[in-house]
């Protein structure tokens, strides 16, 4: 007989989140919303057994890791391919022996992350069923959940995260912690109003706001990987530096690719 397998509590996902720094144990990639902001790019934080709950690994803090949700799909079950570049939001010795060295990006990260608190993996979660509503609401393809679904879900996980506010050591605003990154844009002040938000009318008056940021930022940066010319692209980049629902971040995004793939652009591309 298949042997159940066991899942971790929200408290115990919360504390993984926190000690690890919101990093992916595997890649080092940021999973706290907040950095990517209303975008589709943002990465969904999943917590990992160490050793697999298929062979009895308990679902406890020592043995779970957070991990980014593409890179849990990526890796096998069988506790083979447990080669780690973070531990507890420190590089391992093989982050290092790959020859791996910390960006000003990741440094930037680690340093901010390290004073998350167990609530913020709650906001998080907030944060990312908000952009699962978005992704509902304008890219619909026959999904059992809608809207209003992920919407309650935003309500509940703020619930939550107010509760878990009362566990926390450090009882300090984000703000007052340091780990929003700076400077803030207009999308990233929108999700931080969700702090506010008491009843689904509150959740879905910031969704009304925050939407329309989402789906443009999905339609630019779309348009700008999709076009198959130098030209098409620089026009693309244009666009969307005018267009005030573009995000400053997704600009930035694509205008490194112009940076690198046309250096005579560097004007053009300039941030």
């Amino acid at each position: 007989m298949a042997r159940k397998r066991s899942d971790f509590s929200y408290q115990t996902k919360a504390e993984i989140f926190r000690r690890d720094r919101g990093t992916c144990a595997f890649t080092g990639a940021c999973c706290w919303i907040l950095d990517h902001g209303a975008t589709w790019l943002a990465i969904v934080d999943w917590v990992d057994h160490v050793q697999p709950s298929t062979k009895r690994g308990p679902s406890t803090l020592d043995n779970g890791v957070c991990a980014s949700w593409k890179a849990n799909q990526r890796k096998s079950a069988n506790g083979r391919d447990r080669q780690y570049w973070f531990r507890n939001g420190y590089p391992t010795a093989h982050f290092i022996e790959e020859g791996g060295v910390l960006s000003p990006d990741l440094i930037d990260q680690l340093k901010r992350l390290k004073n998350l608190q167990p609530s913020d993996w709650y906001f998080n979660k907030a944060l990312h069923n908000l952009l699962l509503a978005f992704d509902r609401r304008y890219f619909p393809n026959n999904y059992d959940r809608n809207f209003e679904y992920y919407c309650e879900a935003v309500l509940s996980f703020l619930t939550e995260w107010r509760k878990a506010l009362n566990r926390d050591k450090d009882k300090k605003s984000m703000e007052a912690r340091g780990v929003l990154k700076r400077p803030l844009t207009k999308d990233m002040r929108l999700m931080l109003d969700l702090r506010e938000a008491k009843t689904l009318f509150d959740v879905k008056r910031i969704a009304g706001r925050l939407g329309p940021i989402y789906r443009a930022n999905y339609n630019a940066f779309y348009a700008f990987v999709n076009v198959a010319t130098s030209a098409g692209r620089r026009s693309v980049l244009l666009r969307s530096r005018k267009n005030p629902l573009v995000s400053t971040r997704v600009v930035r995004q694509m205008s490194s690719i112009v940076k690198l793939l046309e250096p005579s652009c560097g004007r053009l591309s300039a941030d």
